[in-house]
């Protein structure tokens, strides 16, 4: 038996319904509809106890493929991403990835201040000294953006990179094109 070492917090966080599709969609090719239908049962009862924070010891079924990780990988979630993207249904659209030239729509919107996840210690503090809101501070800066201090190297976002096809690659560019231009950055390319 597989018992899950991941903390519940960790795998809450990491459930939504784009990862059950993710998951399903990249490992239900040959198997059964029978097959699919009892993994799927055995994954959305893991998620309801993660989700009541009573994972515990909670043993997960051996001979599941939706359990191996039973969280998507950066290519299911990068295939998840090019596949809804293609579909050009906003019912897919998650403001995490989705383009921010179409959830902010620069066109239409008079945006004044941009700030980057990366600069987010520098650029945050001076953005609410510019809106007046330098007495929140503690309310706006207790959940900003923690990965800065344990960001992942560029080694290992080469590693990631590295997983993903030539053409997966070069449709992520393509989605983010007008991202990269209106907020200065170069399309993602392995050395």
């Amino acid at each position: 038996a597989v018992v899950s070492t991941q903390s519940t917090g960790e795998m809450v966080h990491q459930w939504a319904d784009w990862t059950g599709e993710a998951i399903t969609h990249s490992r239900s090719k040959g198997l059964t509809e029978a097959q699919k239908e009892a993994f799927l049962d055995e994954m959305l009862v893991y998620h309801e106890v993660v989700k009541q924070h009573k994972l515990g010891s909670y043993v997960m079924p051996e001979g599941n493929p939706y359990f191996n990780p039973p969280y998507p990988t950066f290519q299911e979630m990068v295939i998840y991403i090019i596949r809804h993207h293609k579909s050009k249904d906003r019912k897919y659209f998650n403001g995490h990835w989705v383009p921010a030239a179409i959830w902010s729509d620069p066109c239409q919107n008079e945006i004044d201040y941009v700030i980057k996840l990366e600069s987010e210690s520098v650029e945050a503090p001076y953005l609410l000294q510019q809106l007046g809101l330098t007495n929140h501070t503690e309310l706006y800066l207790s959940k900003a953006n923690k990965s800065g201090a344990s960001s992942a190297s560029a080694d290992n976002v080469r590693q990631y990179l590295r997983k993903l096809t030539a053409e997966q690659l070069a449709e992520l560019n393509a989605i983010y094109t007008i991202d990269y231009q209106l907020f200065g950055y170069e399309p993602v390319e392995l050395d």
